[in-house]
C-alpha cells in the first residue's frame, strides 16, 4: 500500500480537479440510462470525496441546470443529485455533517417546489398513462425528488433530541407529503397502473440503490 506522502505526490492538482470536473458535469445529460446511472455515481463519489465545501458549486450547478432542462434531461440531472446527496448526508465528521446542514438550507426548497409542481402535474394524467409505453420521465423525476427530500428531511435539518420539538419545515411538509402519496396510490389502484407507476419507475430510479423501496 502507497505511503501518505506517496498518495499526496499522486494527487491531482487543483487544474485537473477543475478539468475532471468539467467534463464529467458536461456528460450528466446522457440519454443511455446505464451510462446516467454510472455518471451519477462518479460525481457522487467525487463529491463524498472533495466534501461540500471542496466542490461548492457542485449542487448550485446541478439545480441551477434542473431550472430549465428538458424532462428526460431533468430526471438523469436529478438523479445525480439524489446520488450526491445519498453519498454526503451518509458522512459522520461533525463538520461533514454540519456542511450538509448547511447545503439543505439551499437545497430543500428548491427540490420541495419541484416537487409540488410535478405532483399537481402528474395526479390528474395518471388515468391517461398506458401500461405499453415505458413511464414518463417527470414520474421518475417525481420519485426521484421525493427521495431527495427524505435525505434532506432526515440527515439535514438541525436534531430535535434536546427539545423534542417538531422541525416547523418537516412539520409542514408531512401532511402534503402523506396526501400526495396516498392520492397516488388511490389513482394507481384505481386506473389499474400500480404496476407501471411503482414498479418500472422505482425500477429506473432505485438502480443500484439496493432496495426495491419507495423512500
Amino acid at each position: 500500500m502507497a505511503s501518505g506522502p506517496c498518495r499526496r505526490r499522486n494527487a491531482l492538482s487543483a487544474e485537473e480537479k477543475d478539468h475532471l470536473r468539467r467534463k464529467v458535469l458536461a456528460l450528466l445529460e446522457e440519454p443511455d440510462a446505464q451510462l446516467a446511472v454510472q455518471l451519477a455515481l462518479v460525481v457522487a463519489k467525487m463529491a463524498r470525496q472533495d466534501g461540500v465545501r471542496g466542490w461548492p458549486q457542485l449542487c448550485p450547478e446541478l439545480l441551477q441546470r434542473l431550472d430549465s432542462a428538458a424532462p428526460a434531461a431533468a430526471a438523469r440531472l436529478q438523479l445525480t443529485l439524489h446520488h450526491v446527496l445519498k453519498e454526503l448526508s451518509s458522512k459522520r465528521l461533525m463538520t461533514d455533517q454540519a456542511e450538509f446542514r448547511s447545503l439543505t438550507a439551499e437545497v430543500l426548497p428548491r427540490s420541495w417546489a419541484p416537487w409540488l409542481a410535478l405532483t399537481e402535474q402528474l395526479l390528474p394524467a395518471l388515468p391517461q398513462l398506458s401500461l405499453d409505453q415505458p413511464p414518463p420521465p417527470e414520474l421518475e423525476r417525481w420519485l426521484l425528488l421525493l427521495k431527495c427530500l427524505r435525505r434532506l428531511f432526515v440527515h439535514g435539518l438541525p436534531s430535535d433530541a434536546d427539545t423534542a420539538a417538531p422541525h416547523a419545515s418537516l412539520s409542514a411538509a408531512c401532511p402534503v407529503l402523506l396526501r400526495a402519496l396516498v392520492g397516488f396510490l388511490e389513482a394507481c389502484q384505481q386506473h389499474g397502473v400500480g404496476s407501471f407507476a411503482w414498479e418500472d419507475v422505482e425500477e429506473k430510479s432505485s438502480t443500484s440503490l439496493g432496495g426495491p423501496y419507495l423512500l
